[in-house]
């Protein structure tokens, strides 16, 4: 699996290289983004990927607690975790840069860059895990007028650096303020978020979650078994005060709201050549839903029975049917998928006006995305756990690009003959996509089953 892995890491550099280097000999391009567009691009990768392992491997680690409690000094414990986020983000910008270099080197490709955009590229990298770092502690303060002071002054430092790269002033004034705003970053960093760390891991660290829920509780239909039920709506619960229901369904709109932006900015008709722009925004739709299946369906349901840790011994004690906790775990991820349907498969072909035939077979082919990534993540929380309560049972990175590999070769599978029809008939491409969406839910049904076997003989050593 790990040499598949890396094949097809070097394989996808190498398509990406080569798709630019040959874009690049084009004069008229559809899109032609410009280096800032791109540098900007990068940097605010990863400046969220930053903060996003600020909040979930530092803010939420409660293993941290023996180092407090020890005589050991809050500063250092800061700094210790700070590196920790920087050197991980340059290590994998080491990794992605080599491969670069190596597919280069290999298959003699050029690309239209020059030193300016690799000394900017290199110094960007080198900001933006600090700025994640800062907005991620700064944002997290108990205090809501100096949380919400901070964090602002702390993100406009992506607001600056994003009107820096898009200025038209010239490489050397571009390389004086970006070497200026990272002195500001770690400026912020020693005198802002040090003294403040203890705190901001105290108030994060043990729970204090969002109670907006608690007034109004989810209440299920009373046609679902009780078991399933509870644990459908306690799931829901946890994962909406988290923050992870907000905020994947914020990410899916953004897809979403950018699907629109491509039709503003491209027009109903765009001209790509070789009479391909007739399956720009068909393609441009299914990719779209099914990435948002990836980040709003698939890597949440992988660690549905991991993030319990020890408390899953007490959902295997209870004198219920594995089946319908599994289920009910599932239907928590599944209350709020449709949002793909309503927020990426309809409007855009709406927008279009294209035949009802397309507006149904877009609708139907995102909730077997839907199906196929439920299934599939349920499945692999119960047979790939991942007890580590330093990273909240989420999976490992090679568990992850499995089941996406999966779910990609299973969409294939179930979505291929109806592509084709649909090419050749719209009534039979709608009434093949009705019987792979009927095959995907019984696929579902049948890994609920799977699952609850793999969770009834699952050797619990904590």
């Amino acid at each position: 699996m790990i040499l598949w892995f890396v094949l097809l890491t070097f394989g996808g550099f190498w398509l990406i290289l080569s798709m630019i280097e040959f874009l690049a000999e084009l004069d008229e391009l559809l899109l032609n983004p410009s280096q800032g567009n791109i540098l900007f691009s990068i940097f605010f990768f990863f400046a969220a990927k930053s903060a996003a392992e600020t909040v979930e491997g530092v803010l939420r680690d409660r293993s941290q607690k023996h180092y407090f409690s020890s005589p050991i000094d809050s500063s250092s414990i800061f700094y210790s975790k700070l590196l920790r986020v920087w050197f991980y983000n340059l290590l994998l910008f080491g990794i992605a840069m080599s491969v670069v270099l190596f597919v280069i080197v290999t298959w003699n490709i050029e690309l239209p860059i020059d030193d300016h955009f690799l000394i900017m590229l290199y110094l960007l990298i080198i900001l933006a895990p600090f700025v994640g770092f800062n907005i991620s502690i700064l944002a997290h303060l108990k205090n809501k007028w100096l949380k919400k002071i901070n964090a602002v002054v702390a993100a406009q430092m992506i607001t600056l650096t994003g009107i820096i790269l898009h200025s038209r002033v010239t490489f050397f004034i571009q390389l004086e303020y970006t070497l200026l705003i990272l002195v500001g970053s770690l400026l912020i960093t020693v005198f802002s978020s040090r003294p403040l760390y203890r705190e901001v891991w105290i108030n994060s660290s043990q729970g204090t979650e969002s109670s907006a829920l608690h007034q109004k509780s989810l209440r299920l239909p009373r046609f679902i078994s009780k078991s399933t039920r509870l644990v459908a709506e306690v799931e829901f619960k946890r994962r909406w005060r988290r923050k992870q229901v907000p905020g994947s369904l914020a990410v899916v709109v953004v897809m979403g709201a950018g699907l629109g932006f491509i039709y503003s900015s491209l027009g109903p008709r765009p001209d790509l050549g070789l009479g391909l722009g007739k399956y720009f925004y068909p393609s441009l739709i299914s990719m779209t839903a099914f990435l948002a299946g990836i980040i709003h369906t698939l890597i949440p349901s992988l660690n549905l029975f991991s993030r319990d840790g020890v408390k899953l011994w007490c959902l295997r004690t209870l004198p219920s049917d594995f089946k319908e906790i599994a289920t009910g775990k599932a239907l928590a991820i599944l209350l709020t998928s449709p949002v793909i349907i309503l927020a990426i498969a309809l409007p855009l072909p709406l927008i279009l006006d294209y035949p009802l035939s397309f507006v149904l077979f877009s609708a139907v082919s995102s909730s077997i995305f839907i199906f196929l990534m439920s299934g599939i993540g349920l499945w692999a929380a119960a047979k790939f756990p991942n007890f580590n309560e330093s990273t909240k049972g989420s999976p490992d990175i090679i568990t992850m690009y499995s089941m996406i590999m999966l779910a990609l070769l299973l969409s294939v599978i179930f979505l291929a003959i109806p592509f084709t029809l649909l090419e050749l008939d719209p009534i039979l491409g709608v009434l093949s996509v009705i019987l792979a969406a009927d095959l995907s839910a019984l696929f579902i049904i049948w890994m609920f089953k799977r699952s609850s076997i793999v969770l009834e003989n699952m050797e619990l050593n904590f």
